[in-house]
């Protein structure tokens, strides 16, 4: 019966919101998995349909958000892209056309100076029509770069639904095969790329957004050996913890890094951040609840093994490939070509390299100030499971263990009188690398302790 409604729901405001409440209510009982997909239809096919042309009703659109937050992720982003569709009924595409018609009229005026006056027109329009609308939003952001800052302050005023819808569009605009990701030259990240990172970098801080799905595409992501995408889990980290990848770094910053967490904060970045620490939780919660600390570690570490192997090899080739037909155009000399091509490869394989290391050190830094060391070593791999298992270099398994070790040289210099060994502070230390070298030695494979000494990290 409710299907044969419709989008023409729209007309008794209270039916829907009885019908929103109603199927809460089955959601939070016993008997939901047997009626999940009945409520997702009606979702799909009535609910979402008929809000598309109820104007403005801010109440609605948050019952609405409290019934789909029974629902995981994963399958509020199917009703989204459903909801996105181009409409086939007169009625809804006459509504569609004047949204659209509405949302760059008021994009087109966007400044600093109105930012508070056009983000109420935006939260009104996007309490029924989230969808295209965000998606004209974040073209229009990818080609103008200026306009990041005003947008993301004229985004106050709306609900947790629209958030939700915004970065299933963000994630949409990521995962957009038709754009490249890199200039022509394959050298530097497109623009519409960076507009994108640092605009989600800036909303995830700012705004109470569902971050889980937005963390597993870029889990995902480098699961498919694609390493541009840490460029948005760079802006995250950097907008919500305050953690800069620094490239360089001078004397003062180092010497600031090898204090504690206020003197690294105030002393070993180059940008001043404050009021990170509520971001950073909810980060961190994040990540916690969604079971990804330690995956996305891992993955970004396995990442520097395959940039050379892998990821060179289906697209940067290519690029070099053609700068090396052009080059081989103006220079005829073999030996000269063939220097061209192998310095333009190298410089690819390094930038991709150091990015990836780069955000892992930075991502590695968050983990490791933000966790406690419960949740630390509860889940972070075994030091030789992580070089034998999940193949990663000793210098990287070292780096994520650290933490580790300092915890249980504290722990042993606890047990004891400290006022009196506190000279023997290095035999401690000594005693305590003496065992770990002779763990690691006994194990089955002689070849990672030979390549560990050859490394000096023992």
């Amino acid at each position: 019966m409710i299907l044969a409604l419709g989008p023409f729901c729209y007309t008794d405001t209270l039916l829907i919101s009885k019908i929103i409440r109603i199927g809460k209510s089955l959601m939070s009982s016993s008997s939901s998995e047997q009626l999940k997909y009945e409520l997702l239809t009606i979702l799909d096919e009535v609910i979402l349909t008929s809000v598309s042309l109820i104007e403005s009703n801010c109440g609605l659109a948050d019952e609405l958000w409290q019934f789909l937050k029974c629902f995981p992720y994963s399958a509020r982003y199917r009703l989204y892209a459903n909801w996105k569709k181009e409409p086939t009924i007169p009625i809804m595409i006459k509504t569609r056309a004047l949204t659209m018609k509405r949302i760059k009229y008021i994009m087109k005026r966007l400044s600093k100076e109105n930012v508070k006056f056009s983000g109420r027109q935006i939260g009104k329009l996007s309490h029924s029509n989230p969808s295209f609308l965000f998606e004209y939003i974040l073209s229009q952001i990818q080609s103008y770069d200026n306009l990041t800052g005003p947008v993301v302050d004229s985004l106050k005023y709306l609900t947790s639904i629209s958030y939700d819808v915004l970065i299933f569009c963000i994630i949409e605009a990521l995962s957009n095969p038709s754009k490249d990701r890199t200039k022509h030259d394959g050298a530097t990240i497109s623009p519409w790329l960076l507009s994108l990172a640092n605009f989600c970098g800036s909303v995830v801080k700012k705004y109470p957004v569902e971050l889980p799905g937005l963390l597993q595409f870029i889990a995902n992501q480098l699961k498919a050996e694609k390493s541009l995408d840490l460029l948005i889990l760079k802006e995250i980290i950097q907008k919500m913890a305050g953690i800069e990848a620094a490239e360089e770094m001078t004397i003062e910053q180092l010497s600031a890094m090898s204090g504690g967490e206020l003197l690294r904060a105030e002393g070993g970045y180059f940008n001043q951040v404050r009021n990170t620490r509520k971001s950073s939780v909810r980060l961190k919660h994040t990540l916690l609840e969604s079971n990804l600390a330690m995956p996305l570690c891992i993955l970004m570490a396995q990442q520097r093994n395959c940039i050379l192997f892998s990821e060179q090899k289906h697209s940067h080739i290519k690029l070099v490939g053609k700068l090396y037909d052009q080059v081989s155009v103006y220079y005829s000399c073999t030996c000269v070509s063939v220097c061209l091509f192998c310095l333009t490869f190298i410089f690819f394989f390094c930038f991709f390299f150091f990015k990836c290391q780069e955000t892992l050190v930075q991502y590695g830094s968050f983990l490791s100030c933000n966790l406690s060391i419960d949740d630390y070593i509860g889940r972070l791999p075994h030091l030789f499971k992580l070089i034998t298992e999940y193949n990663l270099s000793a210098d990287v398994a070292f780096f994520l263990v650290r933490p580790m070790i300092v915890h249980n040289i504290n722990v042993c210099l606890m047990r004891i009188n400290w006022i009196l060994l506190k000279p023997n502070y290095d035999y401690i230390f000594n005693h305590f690398r003496s065992n770990l070298k002779n763990f690691v030695k006994t194990k089955d494979h002689p070849k990672v302790f030979t390549y560990m000494l050859k490394l000096g990290k023992l």
